[in-house]
């Protein structure tokens, strides 16, 4: 194991601390790696789940080191003639859910991500569409965990968020079942921009008594948002003022106030004995975040 340790260090000595170092210096201490790592023997008396996961940490880590040498910037870069032939098996079908377990997983996916895109644009002439390129690198993917984290990459590649509203649409099936709907969904929100007379962000948040609200339930009329939250004493302190401008428009029916808190879901039950608790809030649409 010391050897094997020495020998990674060894790599990113070359790759990352030796000035002008290239694809000449590096690539046969890389091939060394590959073949101290074909040949590596566990200790005697070695717990099995370890040794099985050190072999699978052993094979990301190879990965990692040659792809990430790959795409860093270099004085001289190796053509395809220079390429050690082992770099055919740097690719996303060599990956397994113990990738979710390196500390580098995801970055790694991305870089065997890259490679992959390079790969079909060359073949194609021109660069796909990232649904093309999406539907290519999913199937080459083994698992539904690594295939959602592989839609959530090609994702953040989007700039806007209606490209990724059109991204969900076409992978709506293999987003559900893959589990990364929330997540996908906090993404999009975290792309959305909005300005004056833009359409504003959908969302659906539960009131006190657990009723789903949707922004298009008030569809057609102006809706006066709040967000609170039970922690934030100057949010408290606006209250009184919500109430009394709520008295002044309350017999405009086109008018809606809402109050969202942003309250931790640990923190439901304050919440909820908060918003009974002041009358300030009793006439006003009070939902949950």
């Amino acid at each position: 194991m010391a050897r094997w340790q020495h020998s990674v260090a060894e790599m990113d000595q070359v790759a990352f601390y030796k000035g002008n170092a290239t694809y000449v210096d590096f690539f046969p201490l890389l091939a060394e790696a590959m073949e101290l790592n074909k040949n590596f023997v566990a200790t005697s008396g070695i717990d099995a789940t370890f040794a099985e996961r050190f072999t699978t940490y052993r094979r990301n880590q190879l990965m990692y080191a040659g792809t990430n040498f790959l795409y860093t910037l270099r004085a001289v870069h190796p053509k395809e003639e220079d390429m050690p032939g082992f770099y055919a098996d740097f690719s996303l079908n060599a990956l397994d859910n113990s990738l979710l377990e390196y500390p580098e997983g995801i970055r790694l996916m991305g870089l065997l991500k890259t490679s992959s895109d390079l790969a079909l644009s060359k073949t194609l002439g021109a660069r796909p569409t990232t649904a093309v390129l999406l539907e290519n690198n999913l199937g080459a993917l083994s698992t539904d965990a690594l295939k959602g984290e592989m839609i959530l990459l090609s994702a953040k590649a989007l700039k806007t968020y209606d490209e990724m509203q059109v991204l969900k649409t076409q992978f709506l099936e293999e987003i559900k079942r893959t589990g990364i709907e929330a997540r996908f969904d906090e993404l999009m929100l975290s792309k959305a921009s909005l300005a004056k007379g833009e359409t504003a962000i959908p969302f659906v948040f539960e009131d006190a008594s657990g009723k789903a609200y949707s922004l298009s339930y008030f569809e057609g009329k102006t809706v006066y948002i709040d967000v609170w939250a039970t922690w934030c004493a100057p949010c408290r302190k606006e209250l009184p003022y919500l109430k009394e401008l709520h008295e002044k428009f309350k017999k405009n029916k086109n008018l809606v106030f809402v109050s969202i808190s942003t309250d931790a879901v640990k923190d439901y039950e304050k919440w909820k004995k908060m918003r009974n608790c002041m009358k300030s809030l009793r006439r006003i649409r009070t939902l949950y975040l």
